[in-house]
């Protein structure tokens, strides 16, 4: 995060502590562990921008505001069966996301 600087030039730097930074810090450790990764944000902690469930995930990716997912049908009904399936995706990638803070984040965060 901002400010911690080690000692030892990374291997790689992330710009932004969002989801997308998450992702990638997280595979390129399952696939290379020794790999030096240094995330930077400006805000005041992770995910506060785009990633934030606020302004983004918790809408658009929950198929809960796009109207592309709920197609008009011709006799005048709304289809909604596309809405609830990404939603139902997007609840399984929040379970998802929940293991990897619980889990695999703190040891990335602790060095280990």
């Amino acid at each position: 995060m901002t400010g911690n600087r080690s000692a030892v030039e990374p291997d790689i730097v992330l710009a932004g502590a969002g989801i997308m930074s998450a992702t990638l810090a997280v595979l390129l450790k399952e696939l290379e562990p020794s790999l030096n990764i240094e995330m930077f944000e400006t805000l005041g902690g992770a995910a506060q921008e785009s990633s934030d469930a606020w302004n983004n995930a918790g809408t658009g990716h929950a198929a809960n505001c796009e109207l592309n997912y709920t197609p008009e049908r011709s006799d005048g009904t709304i289809d909604i069966s596309k809405a609830l399936d990404v939603n139902v995706e997007f609840d399984l990638s929040r379970q998802f996301w929940s293991y990897l803070e619980m889990s695999i984040v703190p040891s990335l965060r602790s060095g280990v």
